[in-house]
């Protein structure tokens, strides 16, 4: 998978990533929206109708989800 390019390379001004790019970094859209649906460990704003992430709330779900791995050893 792709992490989603820094915010300048994106000429994204507001710092945001749209829920697009963040499933070509954790899964599926439907994936991401399901998340946010159950309220899962990774922060949002919607605007409007969009839902928009920082990167840093991005790379923080990842890193739980990789250390919860760990911990039952589903990786080593």
């Amino acid at each position: 998978r792709t992490v989603p390019a820094d915010d300048a390379q994106n000429n994204n001004p507001s710092g945001l990533t749209p829920v697009e790019e963040v499933a070509d970094y954790i899964g599926p859209v439907r994936e991401v929206r399901l998340l946010v649906a159950v309220r899962a460990s990774i922060s949002f704003a919607r605007i409007g109708r969009r839902l928009r992430f920082r990167r840093a709330d991005i790379d923080a779900y990842m890193e739980f989800r990789i250390e919860r791995a760990r911990l039952l050893g589903e990786i080593a």
